[in-house]
């Protein structure tokens, strides 16, 4: 997948973007229930995100055309 990926989009910028969103979920994890989940796949973070913040997640916010 990830080589499907690199030809589109920079894989740095996605690994930042999947930590940052990968560290809300837990976020809000702890404030529903007490344990958050170390497990927490990228696919299930992307899905997460998507539904958060819609297709805008993947739209550059700053420094980006």
């Amino acid at each position: 997948m990830r080589a499907l990926l690199g030809g589109i989009a920079d894989l740095k910028v996605l690994d930042g973007v999947l930590d940052i969103s990968r560290h809300t979920d837990q976020i809000h994890r702890l404030g529903k229930r007490p344990v958050p989940d170390p497990d927490r796949g990228s696919l299930a973070t992307t899905i997460a995100m998507v539904r958060r913040n819609g297709r805008t997640s993947f739209r550059a916010k700053r420094g980006g055309s």
